[in-house]
């Protein structure tokens, strides 16, 4: 069993998280506590970009948000208690993301976009 705790991470590395946001259908059970919300990426699971990852996986330079959608395309294994994806990686970021895999549906903050 890890020892590795995703939502710390998350909360760490992962930019504009949204925490009391939730995805509205059934995720497997490994990708399930990688899961985050993002202003701009919308539904996302927190993973490691297997072509950036070495001996060890350090997640505060490896660890990107990628549209739930397109984990589930690309397929995904479990190391060190990571979610890895074998995706494009760039300067500009992890790649791979096609026009119809970000999801932003649910995702407004009621609380946050009440009138006041």
């Amino acid at each position: 069993m890890s020892s590795v705790d995703p939502q710390s991470v998350i909360e760490r590395f992962v930019y504009a998280w949204m925490p009391w946001a939730t995805y509205p259908r059934e995720l497997p059970p490994e990708l399930a506590p990688w899961y985050c919300a993002t202003e701009d990426g919308g539904h996302c699971i927190a993973v490691v970009v297997q072509s950036q990852t070495g001996e060890e996986i350090a997640p505060d330079r490896r660890l990107v948000a990628l549209p739930v959608k397109t984990v589930l395309r690309v397929g995904w294994s479990m190391r060190d208690g990571y979610v890895v994806c074998d995706v494009p990686y760039s300067k500009s970021g992890a790649g791979g993301v096609e026009d119809d895999d970000e999801e932003f549906d649910g995702l407004r903050d009621e609380r946050r976009d009440a009138p006041r």
